[in-house]
């Protein structure tokens, strides 16, 4: 999920981390996904329903908000309902809060890891958000990003391997 990688690159450089960046630079592959991005089911389109399963996924998730994840999946509701009741059980499940963790960590490694052919600063970086806005404000924001996406992305897997599985 490079998402999750730059969002930790970006709170570990903010929160004043230095980025080594000793892998090789290699050949660079870039994603070349033209497919349509999904419709998202916005919640002032939401029925009913729907509009009560997104207050209890705010709930759940302890959020102000639901993510656009979960908006692509509610276009399907006859599919979305019992996957998100499942993916709802698995949450304080055994074993959730350890593989977030592990994603977590996983990440950190990875972030790091990665090369930094720019040569981008956590100086640099934390000067040019002190150019937009407080840079406690941006790192509280990028903090809470990447505080929630090793979740979505195992929330995620978990909802597409439903769909797989016969």
């Amino acid at each position: 999920m490079p998402y999750l990688l730059m969002a930790t690159l970006a709170r570990l450089l903010l929160e004043g981390h230095a980025w080594q960046g000793q892998a090789s630079t290699g050949t660079r592959q870039t994603s070349a996904d033209a497919s349509p991005k999904p419709a998202l089911m916005e919640a002032h389109h939401a029925d009913p329903t729907m509009a009560s399963m997104y207050e209890d996924i705010r709930e759940t998730l302890g959020l102000h908000f639901v993510n656009t994840d979960y908006r692509a999946f509610a276009r399907w509701p006859s599919y979305f309902a019992p996957a998100w009741a499942d993916l709802k059980g698995a949450l304080t499940g055994p074993g959730y809060a350890d593989a977030v963790e592990h994603v977590h960590r996983v990440a950190i490694d990875m972030a790091i890891a990665l090369p930094n052919p720019a040569g981008l600063t956590s100086r640099a970086l934390r000067d040019a958000a002190k150019a937009d806005a407080e840079l406690d404000d941006v790192l509280s924001v990028v903090q809470l990003f990447q505080w929630l996406l090793p979740g979505l992305a195992l929330n995620v897997s978990f909802l597409r391997a439903q769909i797989a599985t016969p």
